[in-house]
């Protein structure tokens, strides 16, 4: 990824066409900065490249989101609280009163979540949130399920689930059995970084 702050070979892009073939044999190795006017105007990276950049990206997305609901918290701004059956039963299904939980009695982790994040499932659209209340609701048996990424370095401690363009930021705790889910929103893509 460091070739990616060389300079580029560039080419303007009305020579674009008639070196297509080249082109696309060097993106092999290297991106091209395409100008027009002599100025920068787009550069071209392979697919594998720009797929690792977007990943790389959302990772550190998903850390910044863990860092700040460390910081509210710590700072007193936020708090954990304990995610109860009722609470899952509610969020499924908004219109049905709660009568008996379905949910597995057996729990091997506790789970918490921010008081901001616990709102804002009961607001996210039905089909959405019914994915992401079945995601959180299975992290107490199984915190570390086959989608979930875990974060780099030193917050191996947090994990990450994608679902399309939404996300679930959360932590685990094995010495405590605890998963504290820190944060649930929209991913953004790269046109939000500039």
């Amino acid at each position: 990824m460091a070739d990616l702050y060389k300079t580029p070979p560039t080419m303007p892009i009305s020579e674009l066409r008639k070196h297509s073939d080249d082109v696309f044999d060097q993106l092999k190795q290297t991106h091209i900065l395409l100008t027009r006017q002599g100025n920068a105007a787009g550069v071209l990276v392979h697919p594998t490249v720009w797929n690792r950049v977007l990943d790389r990206l959302d990772e550190l997305e998903a850390t910044v989101w863990a860092l700040e609901a460390e910081l509210e918290i710590a700072q007193g701004e936020s708090e954990l609280i304990d995610v109860t059956d009722e609470m899952l039963v509610q969020w499924s299904h908004p219109s049905v009163t709660v009568i008996n939980a379905s949910y597995s009695a057996r729990m091997l982790y506790q789970l918490k979540i921010k008081r901001e994040v616990a709102q804002q499932i009961g607001r996210l659209p039905g089909r959405v949130r019914q994915r992401i209340v079945k995601l959180i609701d299975g992290l107490r048996s199984e915190p570390r399920p086959s989608i979930a990424k875990s974060l780099r370095g030193q917050h191996s401690d947090k994990m990450q689930i994608s679902l399309v363009v939404w996300r679930i930021v959360y932590q685990i705790d094995d010495e405590v059995v605890i998963v504290e889910v820190l944060r649930v929103g929209k991913k953004h893509g790269p046109e939000f970084y500039e």
